[in-house]
Order: C-alpha cells, then structure tokens, then sequence
C-alpha cells in the first residue's frame, strides 16, 4: 500500500523557521526530544536566515568551539531546509576529509528518505553517491537542484554553487598550524574556493578558531569588508 504524504499535520513553521525545522527534524532525530534546546543554535540559525532571504550583502563568517551541533545545523540542517523549499538550489559542501563529506552525504540522504516526501521531494535515480545527491518528484520528475559534498583537497570545477558551505575545514591536529600549513589553506582558499563564488552564490563558513592566523583570522585581516563575523565562545556571560 503506497504511503499518503501530506504536510497536514506538521506545523507550517517549519519552512519558514530554521530553528522550529532543526529541532523538529534533526535534533530531535539525532540527540532525542529530551535534549533542552540551543541558545547558540537559535541564534546561528537566525543569520542563516537572514542568508537565505538576502538580508545579508555579505558572506557569512561563524566560529563556535567544538562539540556545538555546529555541524548538525550547518551541514544537515540547513541544506535540507533549502531544499525542501526550493529543490532546484545546487548546494556545495566542504568539510575537511572525503571521508567526513561521505559521512554527512550519507545522513542527508537518509534525512530526504524520511521526510523528504512530505515536501514532494525524492532522492533521484540518476545519483546513488553518497557524495552527491539529487532529487525528483513524487512523479520521478527530476528537480534541476542537488547537494554535492566533498573533502577539502576534492575537486570542485564545474559545479555552480547556489550555496556554497565550509564546514570546519581543519581537523585541529597541530601540524595544521606550523606557518606552511596555514598558508597552504588560506593559498587553497584563494585559488580554490573563491574561483567557485560567484555574485549570485551565498558563501558561508564555519570554523573553530585554532589559531590566530588560520581562514577566519585571514579573512578578519585581510577580507574584513567582505565579510559579517559571528562569533560564539564557549561560555557566554548573560
């Protein structure tokens, strides 16, 4: 018997509330109902927001310590959000390693599977990668949309990004941080990552700040105007 997906029933917020969507869909799937809601989280999903309608003129620059859900709203979140929406939005996501890109490939597509049908959007035939997903309607009518999930040293030419997301793109082991090393991500940046931002792409970053000279504290001396800085400690004083 064919299952009846209908929205009927789940709260009409959820689209235009990240937060309401991320606790409802993500958190409460991978952290449990019990778990007390993010003040941070709240937050961070409010400038996503802001992202998404274009209520930012520039890129979005965020730093939050370890152990944050970071990536739980960053990553998994936030893209199935987007697509749920707009299921013709090309979506790019770097994390630091292949293998932690398949890991997140691998949730999102379990995320579409379960409640990807109630907003009309299915995982394609035409891509079974972990790495790379994209969508179709009830009908099999494919959407022109995906989500392409790759390493840091992955390639990335010839994908035009709707959104483009850094997901901590350092492991935060101490080889990372000799002077070669940090020029070495800020030169990838560079010749790299920008070449894929174009005017209409939304570029946002997400890191936990390891040193002074790493992504962020490039971008804050040297990209400052082309940037909003968001930063969350890990204990913040009311």
């Amino acid at each position: 018997m064919k299952q009846n997906y209908s929205l009927e029933g789940l709260d009409p917020r959820f689209l235009n509330d990240l937060y309401l969507f991320y606790q409802f869909f993500v958190a409460n799937e991978k952290f449990g109902s019990e778990r007390k809601p993010a003040r941070h989280i709240k937050e961070l999903t409010r400038h996503l927001m802001k992202l998404k309608l274009g209520q930012l003129d520039k890129h979005l620059c965020v730093s939050m310590p370890p152990r944050h859900s970071k990536s739980s709203a960053i990553t998994i979140a936030y893209p199935l959000w987007l697509i749920f929406q707009d299921p013709n939005l090309n979506i790019l996501i770097i994390s630091n390693t292949g293998t932690l890109a398949e890991k997140f490939g691998l949730e999102l597509r379990e995320f579409v599977k379960q409640w990807g049908p109630y907003f009309n959007v299915y995982l394609a035939d035409e891509k079974q990668s972990s790495t790379w997903l994209m969508f179709c309607d009830k009908n099999k009518k494919l959407y022109n949309g995906s989500i392409r999930l790759t390493g840091a040293k992955g390639g990335i030419t010839g994908f035009d990004a709707d959104y483009l997301i850094i997901d901590d793109p350092y492991k935060g082991e101490e080889e990372e941080f000799t002077p070669t090393a940090l020029q070495k991500k800020i030169d990838w940046y560079l010749t790299v990552v920008d070449q894929r931002i174009e005017p209409k792409t939304k570029f946002l970053i997400l890191h936990t700040r390891w040193h002074s000279q790493d992504l962020i504290g490039y971008f804050k001396e040297n990209l400052q105007d082309d940037f909003i800085f968001i930063e969350f400690p890990a204990i913040k004083e009311d």
